[in-house]
Order: C-alpha cells, then structure tokens, then sequence
C-alpha cells in the first residue's frame, strides 16, 4: 500500500475513534454541560500534516494513555493541587500583608463608624468582583471548547478531501460508511456532533445548563483577549497589570530594606579605631553609608525572594501556609498588646514622657464623646483608598484557583468568601482597639506605635525583657510579609505577560520557559529597589490603576463575557451565576463606581500637594 493511502487510513482510524472520544467525553449531568474534548490531548490540523505516515496515534489511545502523553509530549507529568485550605492561605497572604498597618490610622481619621460601615460596603464589592472573575473563567472554557470543536471539523474535512481526492481509498469508505458515517455519505463529517446538542439550552432544561471551570488555566489578559477584541483587550490589561505590579514590586524592596536598615546594624568598617556598626533611617538620612546599608539589605532580599520565585504556588505551600500563621501571630499580638495596656500601661500612648496620673483604668485616649470619632466625612480621603486597597486581590484570582482541584472548584465561592469575612473582621477589629488606645496617636503604619511600647513600665522603671522580642516582630513584620508577597506577584504577573506575548498559558507548562519569564519579571524591580527607596509620590498615582483592576475590568469582562457566550451558545449562565450579581445593571454600576473612585483619589492626590497644609489642619 502506498505511503498515501497509508496516511488515509491513519486518518480514517483517527476520525473513527475521535467521534467516539467525543461522545465519550462529553457529560451532561443535571447542574451543568460539559464539554472535556480539549482535555482528552487530541492532535489538530496542523500535528497531522506534521506527522510521518504511519505514525499518527489516534485520538481515544492519547487520551486513555494519559501518563504516556505526560511523559512525552506534556512537560508537566502531572497537574499540581491544593486543597481549599491551601487556596485560603494563599489568599490570606496576597491581602492580609502591609496593607492592614494602615487601616487604623484611617479609622482614626474618618471615624470608627463610618469606616467600618465603608469597608464592610468594599469588602462586598470586592467579593462580587471575584465571582465575576470566576465567571469569566468558566465562559472562557466554553470559548476555548468551542474553538477546539472547530480545529476537530477541520481535520475530518481534510480527512474527507483526501478520501475524495484518492480514488484507490473505496475500502476504507466502505468500513468508514458502514461502521461510522451517518445517512447521505459525506454531507455530514463523523467528527462534526452537533453543536446543539452539546451546547444550546433545549426549551426543557434552560436553567439546568451553565458553563463550568475545567482543568485548563486562564489569565486575565486571555480572557481580555477572547472578550474584548483580540489584541487591544490584552494590552489595556498587560499595560494597567504592569505598571501597577511592577511599582508595588519596588516597594516592596523598599519596606523590606528600610526596615531592616532602620533596625539591625551592619558593619560598616572602622570609626576613631573602633568597629563601626551602622544602621539608620533611609527616609532622613541621605547619606552614602546609610545608602548602601539600605543596598545592602534590599540585595539580600532579593537572594531570597528570586530563589522563591522559581517555584510554583504548589511548591510553596508550606512557606505560604507557615507566614499565614505568622501574619495571625503578629495581628494577635497587636490586640492583645493593646487590650492589655488599656488596662495596665497608660505610659505607651506617645514615644515622649507624659503625666498620666489623671488617666484611669481603662486606658482608652480616644475622645468617645466627640462625633468626628465616629463619624468624620472630612477624611473621606483617607478611608476611601486605604479601603479598597486593603482587599485587593483580583489580579490573582485564576492563579489562586487553578490549583484547586476540579472536584472542588464549585467551593471557591466559600473559599475566597471567607477570606473577605476574614480580613473585613481582622481590619475593623484592629482598627477599633488601636483608636481607642492611641487615639489621635496612631501612626500611618500602626507598627511604627510599637517602637515606643513599654509594656506597662514607667518612664523611670526599665521596659521588661518580654517587650523587646514583642515590638521587633510587629516592627519587622511588613517586612517579612514582603518576602511572602513578592513571589506571589511574581508568578502573577509573569503568567499573564507570557500568556500575552505567547498566546495562551500552555507555554507557561514548560519550567524553563516559566522560570525566565520570573526571572525577568522579578530583576528590574529588584535593580531599581537598590537605589530608589521613596515611592510615595508615584505609588499615590499608580494606586489609582488598582481601583481599575480591582472593579473595572472584573465588570466590564462580565459584561462583555455574558454578552459573547449568550451569542454563541445561548445562555450565559455558570456555576457560580447568581440572579442578583448575574445580570446587566450591578457591573454597570460597579464600572461606575471605579471610574468615579479613580476620578475622586486622583483629585485628592492632586488637592493633597497644592494644599497639604490645609489638609493637615481637617
């Protein structure tokens, strides 16, 4: 037999048992339709052509052989998971870092009542947000499912083409005829099933069909691209991506080389013939050496940080889960540093000595009586970002979720829901406990309050042993937060830029090809860090772009994916769809609130240099 009709056989055998494959793997259970060809490791089109006669290895054998395709033709032998738990606690390390030491600072400034009352509004916002998220990961599934019934419809007209064209193939269109071709010959391919039946909702069970989440992994800037237009869809969210991860990158390196050069010394050489250790404050002190003590430390942040970037979110789950307790540690012993001073230590209110003899148990410096303590719309500027910032996770949502198992996917509502009621509760009781013992004293970041605790010593009386361990780690703790965070980001946003430049996350499976888009990521910010440690100018700005990511893009890729997948298939509905977030008008309105939100802080930014004086005064 000829080396054609060689392939053409291949090809039949292929066709044959790929329409089985299909049948097969397609499930339709009572919640939801689902659809797993592209799953199964089918070869398209252009494999095809690319294979020698003779070699093509039918569809049903790929996908019933999965270890065998793992070891050849995947890089990834096998999906790497975690529970739920583990989800949770990564979760809990991408919000519950630097962010919260300055939640009490704004309770102080706009009123307990009133920021409690704005977060809870945010944190709700913010979950809605996730689950749209959620929701445009499993429409981009049905998407890409499709587009992979397409690639199917092509290969068997090449196949049929070839069968047309050869003459000498009529037993193998008798066996194809006989065994799998449908009534009336070619006019309908084997390997062509009907799209309504996988896909359209039937008049008789329009709310029992949704789409799902699979195992396939989708970024945002694929989703942008498969909703919005190609191309452009993917640059807005690469450019908005980039610029706000890369300057929150930097400070990042900033904390972490400030704090540690603010509190453990280096050896700096010799002084007047003694060792001269050194360590200083990099905001005030602008010479060289407290410079390259600053270096320094920023150098070994990055020894550490760029090692941790190498690995997968799976392979860092018990550094993850360990800093989650460690993070719980540190919050704990702010509270319960500042109950037990309420009622035993009147002198740690303010770093100078006072009179404190008129001062009775409790301890509490907060002027309870006085409106503005709970209600203050003056400082509206200060709870508004600090709010939204405080839960800002929705860049790395697919991230987080892939991981998951797919037996557990429909829990990654609970999942991340418990992660905003966590956070809502460890904010407002935080920010309640340090107004209401400092008082106006509260400090931007609340770890800085720390550094003149003295655990109920008097001024004249030495501060016990048990104080020092106490503050260093609430000193040190946005530092170490920042080791667990950096990687986290990272991973974040080398994904998305590789699944842009490469076109899609498959890429992203080969080690060597993840591992350098890290490396890359993580350098520039790095490098600038050594020798740039005040952002606070440009992180005012550039904050405004995680307003957009947080709400904006999350609505309008709700929109958009609704929109797109009712179109094609009908019906837009998920296993995470909900008529009350579910729908037209709450995305609009929550689009409108980004844009307003962006609007306001980039005014009260500008309105803050023209009048910061005035402002101090409010």
């Amino acid at each position: 037999m000829s080396p054609d009709t060689t392939l053409s056989s291949s090809l039949s055998s292929t066709a044959s048992k790929s329409y089985d494959s299909i049948h097969q793997n397609v499930s339709i259970n009572d919640t939801t339709i689902i659809p797993t060809i592209a799953a199964s490791g089918y070869k398209t089109n252009e494999s095809a052509r690319n294979s020698t006669p003779g070699t093509i290895s039918s569809v049903n054998e790929e996908s019933s052989s999965q270890s065998d395709q793992d070891s050849t033709s995947s890089p990834a032998h096998k999906k790497e998971t975690y529970s739920t738990f583990i989800g949770y606690c990564f979760s809990i390390n991408f919000i519950l870092g630097v962010g919260i030491l300055g939640v009490p600072n704004a309770f102080q400034k706009g009123g307990i009542a009133f920021s409690v009352t704005f977060l809870f509004f945010v944190s709700v916002i913010s979950f809605i947000c996730v689950m749209w998220l959620l929701e445009a990961i499993a429409r981009a599934e049905s998407m890409q499912q499709k587009k992979d019934l397409e690639e199917y419809e092509k290969l068997d007209a090449e196949r049929v083409e070839n069968e047309n064209q050869d003459q000498d193939e009529r037993e193998v269109d008798k066996y194809h005829q006989n065994s799998t071709a449908p009534a009336g010959g070619n006019s309908q391919s084997p390997l062509t099933p009907d799209m309504d039946k996988l896909f359209a909702i039937t008049s008789d069970t329009p709310q029992k069909s949704c789409h799902s989440i699979q195992e396939r992994s989708y970024e945002i800037s694929e989703m942008m691209g498969t909703f919005l237009g190609g191309r452009i869809g993917k640059a807005i969210w690469d450019v908005l991506l980039y610029f706000y991860m890369s300057t929150a990158l930097v400070s990042y390196c900033s904390v972490f080389g400030s704090a540690f050069a603010s509190k453990i010394s280096l050896p700096l050489g010799f002084a007047d013939g003694h060792d001269r250790w050194y360590n200083c404050d990099i905001y005030k002190d602008k010479s060289w050496d407290c410079q390259f003590c600053y270096s320094s430390w920023v150098l070994v942040f990055g020894c550490m940080v760029i090692g941790l970037s190498m690995l997968n979110l799976t392979e860092q789950k018990l550094m993850q889960v360990s800093l989650t307790f460690f993070r719980y540690l540190c919050v704990t012993l702010m509270l319960g540093s500042a109950v037990y001073a309420m009622f035993f230590d009147p002198y740690s209110t303010h770093p100078e000595e006072l009179d404190v003899s008129a001062r009775k148990v409790p301890y509490i410096a907060a002027n309870l009586q006085d409106w503005k303590q709970w209600f203050n719309f003056q400082n509206f500027y200060v709870v508004f970002p600090t709010a939204i910032y405080s839960q800002l996770i929705h860049h790395s949502i697919p991230g987080l979720q892939d991981p998951v198992p797919l037996k557990h996917k429909r829990r990654l509502p609970v999942m991340f829901g418990l992660v905003f009621v966590t956070t809502f509760i460890g904010y407002s009781v935080l920010g309640i406990i340090m107004v209401l013992y400092y008082g106006s004293e509260v400090e931007s970041s609340i770890s800085l309050n720390f550094s003149f605790f003295r655990g109920g010593a008097s001024f004249e009386d030495s501060i016990p042993f048990w104080v020092y361990p106490l503050s260093w780690t609430i000193i040190l703790f946005p530092a170490v937060d920042c080791v667990s965070v950096f990687p986290l980001c990272i991973v974040t946003l080398s994904n998305n830029l590789s699944a842009s430049l490469l076109g899609g996350t498959r890429w992203a499976k080969y080690r060597v090809v993840s591992m350098a888009f890290r490396l890359c990521t993580a350098l520039p910010p790095l490098l600038i860090g050594l020798f740039v440690s005040d952002l606070s100018l440009i992180l005012n700005y550039v904050g405004i772009i995680g307003i957009a990511i947080a709400y904006n893009i999350p609505a309008i890729l709700q929109i958009a994916s609704m929109r797109k997948t009712k179109k094609e298939f009908g019906f837009h509905q998920t296993v995470y769809s909900y008529k009350i977030i579910s729908n037209y008008v709450l995305p609009l309105a929550i689009f409108l609130f980004g844009c307003l939100a962006m609007v306001m802080i980039f005014a009260f930014n500008i309105w803050e240099q023209l009048h910061g004086d005035t402002k101090e005064e409010l």
